[in-house]
């Protein structure tokens, strides 16, 4: 049931706008200190937008909008504004950017005590349906590629699909996947048997109708488009995230990137090589988080910066809300689920939360899914809440990755006014220096360093006792004087 909730959200999508980036153009703020030399920069100019996004040590205006429109129409029309301004609205099939928004829960109190904690729900809500959008898109470009390259048909019976529609994204997902399902079907059917055993299917045993062989053959193409998505994407980095609050109601919105330059950068830390990706030299980890509480309550999820050596960082950013004045374990619970979800946000970027056989099971379900909205127009879709406190379980219980080297590199405390109210946040850094010191310190061998050890205090005795023999004057050191001595 959890992976038929997964499969069955992922088509959610009409909320969702998916927008087409070129790499080799960017738009710098005019308005950023170092925007010029980023322009320079030309070989990678995609990380002048991304360093562009991360926290600045001004405030985040919150700008109260005087006007009639609901709080889910500010915060698309604040996410339609920031893409184009910043040039992310270009069409490339190597790089795109996603927008997905979702409605902020409202708390059972008229209290603000879990307003941090549903904030970041919605956060995770929002990562989800652009997730989903960028898997839709993949399956979308690998099923065109398959239907057009194996199966040209000049029969009368042949469906043409517009261009428009392809890839497919968005609103346009269903239609892309409508039209290639009629091209398919139309197949000539003495190619049946032929696609069948490629599935693996035994055409033999399928009834001898030909729209049945052409569903079934078309249903486990589908299903292997949607294992191989979920086995291909990783690496959808937020870029920008925002939090709109408006008539008792409230919308957090993201607008993340995906790149193939992205996704190399996911491979080399996943393997746990230096990254081939550099850029210009940038601040060190303490100077980029050094950030007051009133500008990191902003920020969700992953973010990747460049360090003093222009070394890529990627950061994690979490919060928990709690209550200053309620239980003893208040805050430690705080901390211990703001540190889960920083955790689970590197498993969930590096793609690394499933294993093979859950993530193939997850491609069967969303490809059923699809092919019964295909040939009957029912949806059948699950509650999203179910979806989030699911998927959120998957990743908790596989947040533990393989990566290595990740570091605390600032916890912070915002007090609501007003309230009893506070956020713990946290914000974990990963390096490749982080990454080799973790990996140095996993590779010693404390029998060798005994060894070693032995050896040198075997031979400083040797030197030490020629040297009594030639003076014998006492050596003496000692620790610096206590002054709280006599307080005692």
């Amino acid at each position: 049931m959890k992976l038929k909730a997964i499969a069955a959200t992922l088509f959610m999508m009409a909320d969702v706008h998916v927008y087409a980036t070129q790499q080799n153009q960017v738009t710098t703020d005019s308005s950023t200190p170092d925007a010029k030399t980023q322009q320079k920069v030309e070989t990678m100019p995609i990380e002048s937008t991304i360093n562009q996004v991360v926290a600045k040590d001004t405030p985040i205006s919150e700008v109260e909008d005087q006007d009639d429109r609901t709080a889910q129409e500010v915060i698309m029309d604040k996410v339609g504004a920031y893409i184009a301004s910043n040039g992310l609205n270009f069409n490339n099939e190597d790089t795109r950017v996603y927008s997905a928004y979702a409605k902020v829960a409202k708390s059972d109190n008229d209290n603000n005590t879990m307003n941090a904690t549903t904030l970041q729900l919605a956060f995770q809500e929002a990562m989800l349906k652009a997730q989903a959008e960028l898997v839709n898109s993949v399956v979308s470009k690998n099923l065109t590629k398959i239907v057009f390259e194996n199966h040209q048909d000049d029969s009368s019976n042949k469906y043409d699909i517009d261009n428009d529609q392809l890839p497919g994204g968005g609103d346009g997902f269903w239609s892309t996947m409508s039209s290639l399902y009629h091209k398919y079907v139309a197949i000539k059917s003495n190619d049946l048997d032929k696609e069948l055993a490629k599935q693996g299917v035994d055409a033999e045993k399928i009834a001898q109708d030909p729209m049945l062989k052409k569903q079934v053959a078309f249903q486990k193409m589908l299903i292997e488009a949607y294992k191989n998505a979920y086995l291909e994407v990783a690496g959808l980095l937020p870029l920008k995230t925002f939090v709109v609050t408006k008539d008792n109601q409230q919308y957090v919105a993201v607008i993340a990137l995906y790149s193939e330059k992205i996704r190399a950068l996911v491979t080399d830390v996943k393997s746990g090589k230096a990254s081939s990706i550099h850029y210009q030299k940038g601040l060190s980890i303490n100077e980029i988080v050094n950030k007051s509480a009133n500008v990191l309550k902003n920020d969700f999820g992953i973010r990747i910066v460049f360090d003093e050596r222009g070394e890529p960082v990627i950061l994690s950013y979490a919060q928990f809300g709690y209550q200053r004045r309620g239980s003893a374990n208040s805050l430690d619970i705080a901390v211990a689920q703001a540190r889960a979800v920083a955790e689970a946000n590197y498993a969930n970027f590096l793609n690394s939360s499933m294993t093979t056989s859950q993530l193939t099971k997850l491609g069967r379900e969303s490809a059923e899914y699809v092919f019964r909205n295909l040939t009957t127009g029912k949806e059948n879709i699950k509650s999203t809440n179910n979806l989030i406190n699911m998927l959120d379980s998957e990743i908790k219980n596989t947040a533990s990755t393989s990566l290595s080297g990740v570091q605390v590199a600032k916890t912070w405390r915002y007090i609501q006014k007003g309230n009893n109210d506070a956020v713990y946040g946290v914000v974990l850094a990963w390096s490749p220096t982080s990454m080799h010191l973790a990996q140095s310190v996993k590779d010693f061998n404390g029998n060798v360093y005994n060894q070693a050890q032995q050896k040198h205090n075997a031979d400083n005795k040797n030197v030490a006792n020629k040297q009594n023999k030639q003076n014998s004057k006492a050596i003496v050191s000692e620790s610096e004087d206590n002054p709280y001595l006599h307080q005692f």
